[in-house]
């Protein structure tokens, strides 16, 4: 009876460990991206790019932050992700030398240049939800 318990409160945890983990896979909306996918992408909202490096300690506690603004911005933000380690050409390409660093986008100019702003660094999730905010504030303002 006691082996049966022990193997049923693993399965249970196994179980619990893996809808946890789909989960966030299901609710997160922040697609990770590769410099040819950033190459392609087409800008229909404001953008929120994220770039970052896994053994980066601020950029996994700002992860979580976006994470959830990716849920409660659906539809009217799209957030991205880059790994500066695994794809370099957008980070050299836009002087990036320290991260996280943030790339917000509101939307392209007329003459074709990105209409965007950049912050460094970890920030809270109230700070961060306030630039979302000015983000599509912006975005109404020009387009």
């Amino acid at each position: 009876m006691k082996k049966f318990l022990l193997v049923l409160g693993l399965l249970i945890a196994g179980a619990i460990a893996v809808s946890a983990q789909n989960l966030k896979s299901i609710t997160s909306q922040v697609r990770e991206i590769s410099d040819a996918d950033w190459t392609n992408f087409k800008i229909v909202r404001p953008v929120v790019i994220d770039f970052y490096a896994d053994w980066c300690g601020p950029c996994r506690k700002l992860g979580p932050h976006l994470d959830r603004l990716s849920i409660e911005y659906k539809g009217r933000v799209d957030f991205l992700r880059i790994n500066v380690d695994k794809n370099n050409k957008w980070a050299s390409e836009y002087g990036i030398k320290s991260i996280p660093y943030l790339l917000w986008v509101s939307g392209i100019g007329d003459d074709g240049v990105l209409d965007s702003s950049n912050t460094l660094g970890y920030m809270d999730y109230d700070k961060l939800k306030n630039l979302v905010e000015t983000l599509l504030k912006n975005r109404n303002k020009t387009h």
